[in-house]
């Protein structure tokens, strides 16, 4: 699903590169946590595998359509609009906002079943949401997305 060979990634302006001589395979149903220290290249990996970077050498293969959650999740929801409008757009393939409110009794009953709270807060707009509860509506998108390859930065 995901095979990683020999890649390296350099930025200008650094010292070194940020990854080097990278392998890793992956085949569907794998869970895999990279572990590593601030700027030792987990985001550029997983920038590179979602094709934001491209790699200097090496080559990546992907089998399967990619859902990221970034860690600034600004980039991956509309904080202007609510929950609800957020969820709704991740779940329909052609987005009608005319139409989400139909989705609304659907997604409190999914949230519910989830246990976290966010039903209370299905009508405010995401800005009004802590940065966990914004993380949490980010990841349900990603997952919601119906993506073969679910990469998740600093998620938590």
């Amino acid at each position: 699903m995901i095979n990683i060979s020999k890649v390296s990634k350099s930025f200008q302006g650094l010292f070194r590169a940020v990854l080097d001589d990278v392998s890793l395979s992956l085949k569907q149903g794998d869970f895999c946590v990279l572990i590593g220290a601030n700027g030792c290249g987990k985001s550029t990996l997983l920038k590179l595998i979602s094709s934001e970077h491209k790699a200097d050498s090496g080559t990546i293969t992907c089998k399967g359509d990619v859902a990221q959650v970034v860690q600034d999740i600004h980039l991956g929801t509309v904080p202007q609009m609510t929950l609800l409008e957020n969820i709704a757009l991740s779940e329909i393939k052609i987005p009608k906002m005319l139409f989400y409110r139909r989705y609304k009794d659907q997604v409190i009953r999914k949230l519910k079943r989830l246990n976290i709270g966010l039903e209370d807060y299905i009508d405010q707009p995401l800005k009004m949401l802590s940065g966990g509860q914004r993380q949490m509506v980010a990841t349900l998108m990603a997952i919601n997305s119906g993506k073969q390859i679910l990469l998740l930065d600093e998620h938590t």
